[in-house]
């Protein structure tokens, strides 16, 4: 299991979910969703090894930056943070685990969709 990150008590100084995140801490990657479909974003991600994409997943979970990336919280309480610099987005549920983690072909009109597609079902 991965420790804890800089983003501990929902990377705010409140340590509540928020609208754009709904989790405290990433704390894993779902080991249920280790996929064929995820081992085919390893070299989308330029990794080598399930267990790297894994350690990299729980990592830019919890990392702040508040700069470059963006982040919502679907109606199933899903957060979906992307990172505007690297193209990482990771899909991480309230309870902290990472679902799905890849780098969206087409950048950040894939986050951007995502996004407007959970206001239309508001």
């Amino acid at each position: 299991m991965a420790d804890k990150g800089p983003s501990n008590a929902y990377g705010n100084s409140e340590g509540k979910p928020t609208e754009h995140i709904n989790y405290p801490y990433a704390k894993d990657f779902n080991s249920n969703s280790t996929s064929k479909h995820d081992k085919k974003h390893l070299s989308n991600l330029g990794l080598s090894s399930v267990n790297e994409m894994k350690a990299n997943a729980v990592y830019f979970a919890n990392k702040v930056d508040r700069v470059n990336n963006v982040s919502f919280v679907d109606e199933n309480g899903t957060t979906f943070k992307y990172s505007q610099k690297t193209n990482e987005l990771a899909l991480i549920t309230k309870d902290g685990y990472v679902i799905s983690y890849f780098k969206p072909s087409s950048g950040k009109k894939y986050y951007d969709k995502q996004e407007k597609n959970r206001k239309r079902r508001q």
